[in-house]
């Protein structure tokens, strides 16, 4: 293969990601040569797939006098997803021996392809190796490189911090985000690789409990491209429901649960909420799941920890807290749950507009623990605390937003009586002043989603005629007729 081959895809070695060409227009002679070569590289990913099996003979090529084969064998070694091999594929850093050619996308549609010379790229081992590792360790999510220090001498550091925490053999996370990252292609169609994505889940749903949860919990809060249509909820609920409450509490208080070195929440300044920080997003969402779910996770005594911690807490968190409380409590004194919402109110008064989506966190809590027997409170404040909003602010656009966190948080809590609330909310008569915004998150809901009123067409004049029209009196009229004869029984679908 090595005297034979030509090229050496990273983006479908490492991504996994087939290469693909803009056939319109361009040099049509080269297209089918190209289709060859790129069927090739597929065609070379399964051979170093199925030879991953023979890992001392591949530690063994990395010495190899030929650097394309030492290529292929840090191919073979990388698709193995082992982090045992790693410091063995760190090892060629500094190999500056060019090697194949890597063969590029030509995917731009304004660019003619012009054969392929110009979708060619040099590259040396020291290349394929960077990016290799890179792909393993690039969670760091930089917002700046460093000074002075360049993309591999900064990733050479990078993977030896990373190489020392886990001297225990702790890199779960890792792992498995390296394998989601391969499975999705991170892309945003990735359920089209739902096959390969549901094989990873299996792998995650075999884990020990104790490694499970948390394993998930990290990845699914991370936020990752590709993996916004994936769904690890109950993977994460059946581990740490295995752990148990003193276990998740402890986690709550930023103590480590985990020897995973992504775990260490220890010393992270939540006060600081420095957003260059990249583990203040991840453990800000990890917190707000557990939140979310605390009725299925704590326990009625750890009521007090909750309302505490609230005084404590980042100020986009600080409202779950309560929330939290509340429905924990609800379950030994429903008079104590409403208590507790009714003093979190007050802490949020609506004389500000970011007041608004904190009392709907508060509101939703009211309306998973009481389901639709709430609706006249839930639909009384829907609607006056648009016109609060409105009365303080009169000259800014806002007093929608809390409607709008409310009816998201309606639809992420799948409470089995939604459909009854959204015909209350519909049915009352204010709904008559119900702005775009609104509306357009009552037709997601309902699945009554009109391409031609929501989604953009082609060009920039029809999209601001058609911004004009969706804004219309007589569009909005038209869409609060149809919901208001809509059956939201009907199971929900989600939006193209």
């Amino acid at each position: 293969i090595a005297r034979t081959n030509r090229y050496f895809s990273r983006q479908v070695i490492i991504y996994n990601h087939a290469l693909s060409l803009w056939d319109w227009h361009g040099n049509k002679a080269g297209m089918a040569d190209y289709r060859s070569f790129a069927r090739g590289q597929l065609e070379l990913q399964k051979y170093l797939h199925a030879v991953g099996s023979q890992r001392e003979s591949l530690l063994a090529l990395l010495k190899h006098a030929d650097p394309k084969v030492r290529t292929l064998a840090l191919g073979a070694l990388f698709l193995r997803e082992d982090e045992r091999d790693l410091p063995m594929m760190a090892s060629l850093f500094d190999d500056p021996s060019p090697t194949f050619l890597n063969l590029t996308d030509s995917t731009s549609a304004s660019a003619a392809f012009h054969g392929l010379a110009g979708q060619e790229r040099s590259q040396s081992v020291s290349d394929v190796a960077g990016e290799m590792l890179m792909f393993w360790g690039e969670p760091r999510d930089y917002w700046t490189p460093p000074p002075r220090l360049g993309r591999l001498a900064r990733l050479r550091v990078d993977f030896e911090e990373y190489w020392t925490q886990r001297t225990n053999g702790t890199y779960t996370i890792r792992r498995f985000q390296m394998k989601f990252d391969r499975a999705t292609r991170r892309t945003e169609s990735s359920q089209e690789y739902r096959e390969d994505v549901a094989r990873v889940v299996a792998e995650l749903d075999a884990l020990p409990p104790a490694t499970r949860g948390w394993t998930a919990l990290h990845i699914q809060s991370q936020g990752r491209f590709g993996m916004q249509t994936w769904n690890l909820d109950a993977t994460i609920l059946s581990g740490l429901k295995s752990l148990g409450p003193d276990t998740v509490i402890r986690f709550l208080q930023r103590q480590r649960v985990s020897d995973e070195p992504e775990m260490f929440f220890d010393k992270l300044q939540m006060d600081l909420a420095d957003p260059l920080t990249e583990a203040t997003p991840i453990f800000r969402r990890m917190v707000h799941f557990i939140l979310l779910h605390a009725a299925e996770l704590l326990r009625p005594e750890d009521v007090p920890f909750l309302l505490a911690s609230e005084k404590t807490a980042l100020p986009w968190l600080a409202p779950w807290w309560p929330a939290a409380a509340a429905e924990i409590a609800h379950r030994r004194s429903p008079a104590q749950s409403q208590k507790i919402v009714t003093e979190a109110l007050l802490r949020y008064p609506l004389t500000t507009p970011s007041n608004a989506p904190r009392q709907a966190v508060l509101f939703s809590a009211v309306w998973q623990t009481k389901g639709i027997s709430a609706s006249r409170q839930l639909v009384g404040w829907f609607y006056d605390s648009q016109q609060k909003i409105a009365d303080v602010n009169k000259h800014q656009n806002s007093s929608d937003q809390g409607a709008i966190e409310f009816l998201r948080l309606v639809q992420e809590r799948k409470h089995p009586d939604k459909p009854k609330l959204l015909r209350a909310l519909v049915a009352d008569e204010r709904f008559n002043q119900t702005g775009q915004s609104i509306l357009e998150s009552f037709v997601r809901m309902s699945g009554l989603i009109d391409p031609g009123l929501f989604w953009p067409l082609a060009t920039e004049e029809e999209w601001a005629a058609r911004t004009e029209s969706r804004s219309s009196p007589a569009t909005l009229a038209m869409w609060r007729e149809r919901l208001r004869k809509h059956d939201f029984e009907r199971p929900w679908k989600p939006a193209p």
